[in-house]
């Protein structure tokens, strides 16, 4: 079998099992490149599977001299983190995007994405080396889901975000509360007038 054949069949075998692009450490890579049962330098081309671990990876590569296959990462961790899983998070976090934005900027470059719960769990992680101080509750103006908010985050602001339905209806049971101490509110049709302004100025924008 002619050399080249033998080669485009090696790169059609890596192809079934690792498709795209990868974004890996190069010398943490190339230190890792080592059989561990006899320290030969091995082949990209002996990939035999690949574990993803978000946008870190674990190859297993067969040793071509002995047959060892030996677990080889793509780069760094702490034993239990990724360093390009929490500097990509960190970045999110400084730029103002998502985990949908992020997996969105991966998928067009054809790198495998970074599930939402890895995701959550980097945020934990590199949150606080990143300043973030401020949270935000997102409800339907239930007061008792704001006090157990404050109550468990002693020392944080928390800032609660309502969506326009709820407080266009906040808005009218305080206007019938402002009612009673004020009678020109109490005129028939007068809250309706307010209450429908409101909303169209809600829809409006």
């Amino acid at each position: 079998m002619a050399a080249a054949e033998i080669k485009k069949r090696k790169s059609s075998d890596i192809e079934s099992v690792i498709s795209g692009y990868r974004i890996v450490d190069l010398r943490e890579l190339g230190r890792n490149l080592k059989c561990l049962a006899c320290g030969t330098v091995l082949s990209l081309e002996n990939i035999v599977s690949e574990k993803l671990l978000g946008l870190h990876s674990v190859l297993s590569v067969k040793c071509h001299p002995c047959g060892i296959i030996t677990p080889v990462a793509t780069g760094r961790t702490d034993g239990r983190f990724a360093d390009i899983n929490k500097v990509i998070v960190l970045g999110a976090i400084h730029s103002g995007a998502g985990c949908v934005t992020v997996n969105k900027i991966l998928a067009t470059t054809d790198i495998p994405g970074l599930p939402p719960p890895t995701h959550k769990r980097y945020e934990r992680i590199v949150g606080p080396s990143a300043g973030l101080e401020v949270r935000v509750v997102i409800g339907n103006e239930d007061s008792s889901t704001m006090a157990s908010a404050h109550a468990a985050a002693t020392g944080m602001k928390i800032f609660k975000l309502a969506d326009k339905n709820h407080l266009v209806k906040k808005f009218g049971k305080e206007l019938y509360e402002l009612a009673k101490v004020h009678k020109e509110l109490g005129r028939k049709g007068v809250i309706d007038h307010i209450e429908k302004e409101l909303q169209l100025r809600r829809d409006a924008e």
